[in-house]
């Protein structure tokens, strides 16, 4: 039987090699130009006294720009590479709206601009944006969520074209309240037109708190609309890379 350890360590070897890698990149650029390019940018403008020291100068300041660039430009390969190789998201039915409620704390946020992704663990809203693709995301915020965390959360889906609406809840630990709040925040978004039925809508039922997710699991089955939600493996406290999947079901499998 394998040790979680052993794997923990291999998982922190390879970020390590990874890391170093690209770091070490640009030091070896630095360790082979820095010693001869001076030396050489000298004799090849042939300068003498004052504007050979700028000339060294220069060269200094060119190796230190290339080295710069070399580990920017592998940064930026590896954040590519991680973007376009997202975690398993089959077996999802697009919607065109997606009801997300959110945490009140996590190691990963809610949600990032897909430019600003790094890595291999990706957060909830992330993955299941990605997976449902949705036009819109009706975000349901209790009163106990940090207003500045919400706004982030709003600007990154607007800033990927995402348009966002939100749900307040006042009270997110009593599933009474919750019920009613949504009923008041659900029929007044139907009185501006809005269509909410199952053909439409995808609801997350694991954020925020557990009273939130009973709340929108009788919400997701009154609309017969489909729940989502993400798993992943843990070692310890930490996510394990590349363990993230979305699944979905019909949760009227569970309410009738």
């Amino acid at each position: 039987m394998s040790s979680p350890y052993g794997g923990q360590l291999r998982d922190a070897i390879r970020g390590a090699i990874r890391g170093s890698s690209r770091y070490l990149q640009s030091v070896v650029i630095a360790l082979v130009l820095a010693p001869v390019l001076p030396d050489i940018a000298v004799d090849a403008t042939r300068a003498h006294g004052w504007t050979a020291a700028l000339t060294r100068t220069l060269a200094v300041v060119a190796v230190l720009a290339l080295s710069a660039a070399a580990f920017l430009v592998q940064n930026w390969r590896y954040r590519r590479r991680a973007r376009l190789t997202p975690p398993q998201l089959t077996g999802i039915d697009q919607r065109h709206t997606l009801i997300l409620p959110m945490s009140l704390s996590g190691p990963v946020p809610l949600y990032r601009r897909h430019a600003d992704r790094t890595g291999e663990i990706y957060g909830v809203g992330e993955l299941l944006v990605q997976a449902v693709n949705p036009t819109r995301v009706i975000l349901i915020r209790s009163d106990a969520v940090d207003p500045a965390m919400a706004d982030a959360v709003v600007t990154a889906l607007n800033d990927d074209g995402i348009e966002t609406e939100t749900f307040n809840i006042s009270n997110a630990n009593d599933v009474k309240t919750i019920s009613d709040d949504l009923r008041r925040c659900i029929d007044d978004y139907r009185t501006r037109g809005n269509p909410w039925d199952g053909s439409t809508l995808s609801v997350d039922v694991t954020g925020g708190t557990v009273p939130m997710s009973l709340a929108l699991l009788r919400v997701a089955a009154l609309a017969a609309a489909p729940c989502v939600y993400v798993t992943k493996q843990q070692r310890g406290r930490d996510i394990v890379p590349r363990s993230q999947r979305a699944y979905q079901f019909d949760p009227r499998l569970l309410t009738t």
